[in-house]
């Protein structure tokens, strides 16, 4: 056997000891991950409808830069999100501009899959679409 075959063995030796080891982690009884500030962004869109920056900052969703993760939610998962632009105090009241992002519609059904997926990866329990808004948002995005 030479020696690219040995290293090849041995290599999908490790990668399957760690899918046997992820598998692990993702049993019933296993502790969720935090939520990544993408999934925390997304959720909080479809929570609230729509969000600045300066809402971003804000706990739970706790997003500093929320047009690169708008960026990455848009051309990493193909999401159409809406921009707006809109008027808000800002330094010494002085008026300022910031973009307003919100969900399409039409993409709303796409962006709760992609949060499903998330939350099934981290070991989050799922959410139950229906009463989004009944519940407050920082108890969604807890992970105990």
């Amino acid at each position: 056997m030479t020696f690219k075959n040995k290293a090849a063995q041995q290599g999908s030796h490790s990668k399957n000891t760690t899918q046997n080891e992820f598998n692990h982690n993702s049993l019933p009884g296993a502790t969720a991950k935090p939520a990544t500030q993408l999934e925390r962004v997304l959720l909080g869109l479809l929570f609230s409808g729509s969000m600045t920056c300066q809402e971003a900052e804000k706990p739970p969703v706790k997003a500093r830069h929320l047009n690169s993760v708008i960026s990455d939610l848009a051309h990493s998962y193909n999401l159409e999100i809406r921009r707006e632009r809109e008027k808000a105090p800002g330094y010494l009241g002085e008026a300022c501009h910031l973009i307003r992002y919100s969900i399409y519609q039409d993409q709303q059904a796409k962006a709760r899959q992609i949060i499903d997926q998330w939350r099934v990866k981290r070991n989050a329990q799922p959410i139950a679409w229906i009463t989004l808004r009944t519940v407050p948002l920082a108890k969604h995005l807890r992970t105990a």
